[in-house]
């Protein structure tokens, strides 16, 4: 839905859009006093979540060109890969000098200066022919959600793509950090 989100919209209006509910939804989560404000809180960080992986890899698209995409979509996955090993123990070690609602309320400030810098400076390459997506868009995009759906290699692109992502993605979140700690190795 993201990437269909981008064709029509933008990079701008989704990007920034995306970025705005995610930290909305961290200032929920840090400041969150009960389970429907944490629940609330994975609402609006899914939502605003959901266009952060497509939308950096649109933005290599649209900004290097086609010939460069696939590079710039892998470098992507190699960042948030990385990223996701060694983020937990970074939020530890800033964990130990911060308790965790200031430490998240600082993301969620973090989060709103980011807006703005996507507001001020990321832009639509190519124009975006709004005459042309002027119907109701998203009953749009559920008519070619179903559409897809209804394609079998799809489904199969879909669930290999899912495995060899998560594989990636745990390798980084969950593995690094197991065998960084046997070996020593920290940030300091």
């Amino acid at each position: 839905m993201g990437g269909a989100l981008l064709d029509r919209l933008g990079l701008k209006k989704v990007l920034s859009a995306s970025v705005a509910i995610l930290s909305i939804g961290i200032f929920v989560f840090a400041n969150a006093n009960s389970l429907y404000m944490l629940i609330l809180a994975q609402v609006l960080l899914a939502i605003g979540a959901c266009t952060g992986f497509v939308g950096a890899g649109f933005i290599g698209g649209e900004w290097f060109g086609i010939a460069k995409f696939s590079f710039m979509f892998g470098l992507v996955q190699a960042v948030v890969s990385l990223f996701s090993g060694f983020s937990q123990n970074m939020l530890n070690l800033v964990l130990d000098d911060s308790n965790w609602r200031n430490t998240f309320n600082y993301f969620g400030i973090f989060g709103i200066v980011l807006t703005i810098l996507f507001i001020i400076f990321v832009k639509n390459k190519n124009k975006i022919d709004m005459q042309k997506h002027q119907d109701n868009i998203l009953v749009d995009l559920v008519k070619e959600i179903l559409d897809v759906a209804k394609r079998g290699h799809v489904w199969l692109a879909c669930i290999s793509g899912g495995i060899s992502f998560a594989i990636v993605l745990s390798l980084g979140a969950l593995w690094l950090p197991k065998i960084i700690m046997p070996h020593q190795i920290g940030l300091s």
